[in-house]
């Protein structure tokens, strides 16, 4: 197997497990509190099954807003943050356990080891932020997407990262 293969393998096994993190944590929290599947989701406006699968990682069909209205739902921290570009990238940073707080911004600047990282690469200057995780951007901006989709999204192509300081998490 070649070797940014097995990169993309790599990175993809760690976007999985972000994504079982989160949505273990939703379950957790959730179900700590008491309440059941279809309340917090009739509570939210999310039918039980797309909630559900919130909370199983099986999320491909789920948007960033969906999921941080699920954490806003059982009460999470990071859920009034996950809308904007810095809240995004905490979101998901979060999900992984690579942080516990969200972090502005500005406040990724000194975050985590200078340089792009080998699988999680997050680029930030001091009015926007957005990461790249195993090639593939997550990112509230639409800049060098071909869709023009605005919010926060996982996008298919890259965009220019001039004017941004590239930081990431040790080993990773």
């Amino acid at each position: 197997m070649a070797t940014s293969e097995r990169r993309l393998d790599r990175g993809i096994e760690q976007a999985v497990r972000i994504q079982r993190g989160t949505g273990a944590e939703i379950r957790l929290t959730r179900r700590g509190a008491g309440l059941s599947l279809r309340t917090v989701a009739a509570s939210v406006g999310m039918s039980e099954s797309t909630f559900g699968r919130i909370e199983r990682a099986r999320i491909p069909n789920v948007s960033v807003r969906q999921l941080a209205t699920a954490c806003a739902a059982v009460g999470l921290k990071f859920a009034g943050r996950g809308y904007d570009c810095s809240g995004t990238v905490s979101f998901a940073l979060n999900g992984g356990g690579l942080i516990q707080d969200p972090l502005d911004s500005s406040g990724f600047f000194s975050w985590g080891d200078k340089g792009p990282g080998t699988w999680i690469t997050v680029y930030t200057k001091s009015s926007h932020a957005f990461m790249v995780i195993a090639g593939l951007r997550l990112d509230t901006s639409a800049a060098g997407d071909p869709s023009g989709a605005k919010g926060p999204r996982w996008r298919p192509v890259l965009r220019s990262t001039r004017g941004f300081k590239a930081r990431h998490p040790e080993g990773l």
